[in-house]
């Protein structure tokens, strides 16, 4: 899960939705990492890198994101060659980096 700003818990379905038919993308990860700030790692399917891509979907969902977590949280999306997957194999779509209280 991740954490809003005022606390509050989001399950990662919300983030999960908020790409739907996005075909360009082929894996994504959400990772938070400090409480104000949200990370979007895309792997593609074609060999995109092309930022016109990225500002778009930033522009999209930063204010659904805003509208869930609060006005304060910042987005930052980049496109990397792979999205490691866990030991087992398994892709998580949101990684939660906090240190809980």
């Amino acid at each position: 899960h991740i954490r809003a700003l005022d606390g509050r818990i989001i399950y990662p379905s919300f983030f999960i939705h908020l790409l739907d038919g996005k075909k360009w993308i082929r894996r994504f990860q959400f990772q938070q990492f400090k409480p104000d700030s949200m990370d979007l790692v895309l792997e593609t399917d074609s060999p995109l890198n092309d930022q016109e891509y990225v500002d778009r979907l930033s522009a999209e969902i930063l204010p659904k994101l805003q509208s869930m977590m609060g006005l304060g949280i910042r987005l930052k999306v980049r496109i990397v060659p792979l999205i490691e997957r866990t030991i087992s194999g398994k892709h998580r779509f949101v990684i939660n980096e906090l240190e809980e209280k």
